[in-house]
């Protein structure tokens, strides 16, 4: 998997897919091609619905939008919080020497973000 890899070659070689479990949902964003993958493992894909041709989204095609994007933003507010440690934003980018910890510097970095206040709170 040298140079440029397409989504479906990254999910399919990383193993990605042996943490899906029967009736799980993946997010993503259209163009991520990886529907066949995840129906194999029995879960479902869920990319906010296109237009497809029509000039107006129906009522259901709306409200699946509006669920997807705002689950999207609780997401990139969580990877967001990690990339705030720029623990690997040394100058001249990651040193070869923290190659092999790399995996567990993230999971120390996640830690620390899931002790961190919630990102979405229940209150109304």
């Amino acid at each position: 998997m040298g140079g440029r890899a397409s989504d479906k070659c990254v999910v399919n070689d990383s193993g990605f897919l042996d943490f899906i479990n029967p009736g799980d949902v993946v997010m993503a964003d259209r163009g991520f091609l990886i529907k066949k993958e995840l129906i194999g493992a029995g879960a479902k894909l869920a990319i906010p619905p296109g237009k497809r041709g029509h000039l107006q989204m129906t009522k259901m095609q709306l409200l699946q939008t509006k669920l997807i994007v705002n689950l999207q933003i609780h997401v990139e507010r969580a990877i967001k919080r990690i990339k705030e440690f720029n623990i690997l934003n040394g100058p001249g980018g990651v040193n070869l020497v923290l190659a092999p910890l790399l995996d567990k510097i993230m999971i120390v970095c996640c830690a620390l973000c899931n002790l961190q206040p919630p990102l979405v709170t229940d209150k109304i």
